[in-house]
C-alpha cells in the first residue's frame, strides 16, 4: 500500500484498506515514503514523487520474505502475488513504477486511486478548470508539503543551496517542485 502525500501507516483510509485485506486472509504491507511520517531519513536524499525505486526495492524485499528466489526479471509466475494499491501520490509512484518496470515489476496488479500517470495540463494555471485548485488548494497543500516534508529536513535543504526565505517564499505545488525539489535533486 502506497499512501498519500503528507499520509502514511496510520491514516484512516489506510488503516481501513490493512483491515479489510486482513480480514480477507490476506497480508497488507504499507511502505512509507523516506522521511515521511516522521520516519527517520537514512542519507540525504529526501522524498520524492518521482522516485520508483523505493517501490522496486520494497517488491523484491517482499518476495524474498515470502519465499520466493531472487526476483529474475520477465519471471511471472511468483508464489507472491503482490499488488500495488496506491492513493493520490501513492496511486502516481504505483503507476509510474508499474509503467517503468513493466513486465519486470514484480507485481500483478495496481490499483490507483485519485492518481494519474500524466498530470501535465494540471500545470497549466492559465486553463479554467484549473484556477480553484491554483488559488485553493496548492497553496494549502504547499504549506502543509513545507511543515511535513521540508521543515523536518531543513538543514538537509540549506545544504544543497536552497534558503529559508527561498523555502518561505513558495505557494503552490507546482513552485515546491520547481524551485524546491527539481533543485534540491538536480
Amino acid at each position: 500500500i502506497l499512501h498519500g502525500l503528507n499520509g502514511g501507516s496510520t491514516e484512516p483510509y489506510v488503516l481501513d484498506l490493512v483491515r479489510r485485506a486482513n480480514a480477507a486472509n490476506m497480508t497488507a504491507v504499507v511502505l512509507i515514503a523516506r522521511g515521511l511520517s516522521k520516519t527517520p531519513l537514512q542519507g540525504e536524499e529526501l522524498f520524492t514523487g518521482a522516485r520508483t525505486s523505493d517501490v522496486g526495492a520494497a517488491v523484491c524485499a517482499l518476495h524474498t520474505i515470502f519465499g520466493d528466489e531472487a526476483m529474475v526479471l520477465n519471471k511471472l509466475e511468483y508464489k507472491t502475488k503482490i499488488v500495488l494499491v496506491g492513493f493520490s501520490m501513492g496511486a502516481i509512484i504505483g503507476a509510474n513504477y508499474t509503467a517503468k518496470a513493466r513486465e519486470s515489476c514484480g507485481i500483478v496488479g495496481n490499483l490507483s486511486f485519485s492518481g494519474t500517470l500524466c498530470g501535465q495540463a494540471m500545470l497549466d494555471s492559465s486553463l479554467p478548470s484549473n484556477v480553484h485548485s491554483h488559488r485553493v488548494w496548492q497553496p494549502a497543500l504547499a504549506w502543509g508539503l513545507k511543515a511535513t516534508v521540508i521543515k523536518p529536513f531543513l538543514h538537509l535543504v540549506l545544504k544543497r543551496g536552497i534558503t529559508t526565505k527561498g523555502v518561505e517564499a513558495i505557494g503552490s505545488v507546482n513552485e515546491l517542485d520547481s524551485k524546491l525539489v527539481c533543485a534540491y535533486h538536480k
